[in-house]
């Protein structure tokens, strides 16, 4: 199944202040996450911008509608705009908003979010917003006979608590620079993997106290990997974590013979110890007494797994 993206970005408005980052950040988004690291396709995004389109309230809710009709492993909604916040709800504001027309509001995005989840015509949903108020969304609205649920399936990226602002800097928005950073490497685990989790991790790192905080709220199972980029350490290297260290064992003895500058190398034990140097600087293992591999293995010491190393191993040997 495809995975899909709408990429909205609103600098233009009617009667609102005009913005000046939220076209780069739709723009700068909808690059990053159309293909991974490698080149290849990730998510098929479709970019509506207001220098090129008339993003008015009916114009993004016929694209969110289209957006999640169909099937679709996964899904993102991406926009940066204005945001409201008022007594009947929150609102992402159009170009041509008004007073009590401010746009398309947040409960009725959520409530196709759910649909395509629920319905199982898509497996995962992702909303980001950028916009003032963003953390309303998926919270209770006023006024609602029932409260708003976020199903199984869904996960919301916010830029900024519901009673904040979001603020833009040197022409972007500063959560979408911190995000779009993450997809670029900062956010990616050993594998090369950035998943909604690390993101929200690395954001979480940025952003302090006195700032918009950016918020997380999910209902998943298993952690969307928006985008795939260069692994840290080659999987082949990886492999060795099980090749090398039996199931049972965290410890493996070294020789001098591993080491290549050694009088006798023993070929087999040096490519061995290529890959544990490798692994080595990626914190995997560690010599136990030693604070170099050169001394580990002059001295005939062990190399052990470190508590990443364990981890890794698990997640490579499934």
């Amino acid at each position: 199944m495809p995975r899909k993206a709408l990429f909205i970005g609103i600098n233009h408005y009617n009667k609102a202040p005009k913005l000046k980052g939220c076209i780069n950040d739709a723009t700068r988004m909808h690059s990053l996450l159309s293909r991974n690291a490698d080149d290849t396709l990730n998510f098929e995004g479709k970019l509506l911008t207001s220098d090129r389109y008339d993003v008015s309230a009916a114009e993004l809710r016929k694209n969110i509608v289209a957006l999640f009709i169909g099937t679709a492993e996964a899904s993102i909604f991406y926009y940066s705009g204005h945001g409201a916040l008022r007594d009947y709800g929150g609102f992402l504001v159009t170009k041509d908003a008004a007073q009590y027309h401010e746009g398309v509001d947040m409960h009725s995005v959520l409530a196709l979010a759910n649909a395509a989840v629920l319905e199982g015509r898509h497996r995962q949903v992702l909303i980001i917003l950028d916009c003032c108020h963003s953390g309303a969304f998926g919270d209770l609205q006023a006024g609602m006979a029932s409260p708003t649920v976020i199903h199984e399936g869904v996960s919301i990226l916010t830029a900024s608590k519901a009673d904040e602002v979001s603020v833009e800097s040197k022409g972007q928005g500063l959560f979408t620079t911190s995000l779009c950073n993450a997809l670029e490497g900062a956010a990616a685990d050993l594998l090369g993997r950035v998943t909604v989790g690390s993101v929200y991790s690395h954001l979480d790192q940025l952003f302090g106290a006195w700032q918009q905080r950016p918020m997380l709220k999910v209902n998943v199972s298993t952690l969307l990997v928006l985008r795939k980029c260069h692994s840290a350490v080659p999987m082949e290297t990886l492999l060795k974590l099980n090749t090398l260290f039996e199931a049972s064992h965290h410890e493996l003895p070294l020789t001098p013979e591993h080491e290549p500058s050694h009088d006798t190398p023993d070929q087999e034990r040096v490519g061995d110890y290529l890959h544990l140097q490798q692994l080595f600087h990626a914190g995997l293992v560690r010599p136990k007494n030693e604070a170099f591999m050169y001394h580990a293995a002059m001295k005939s010491d062990s190399i052990v797994l470190s508590p990443l190393g364990k981890y890794y191993r698990e997640v490579v040997g499934r």
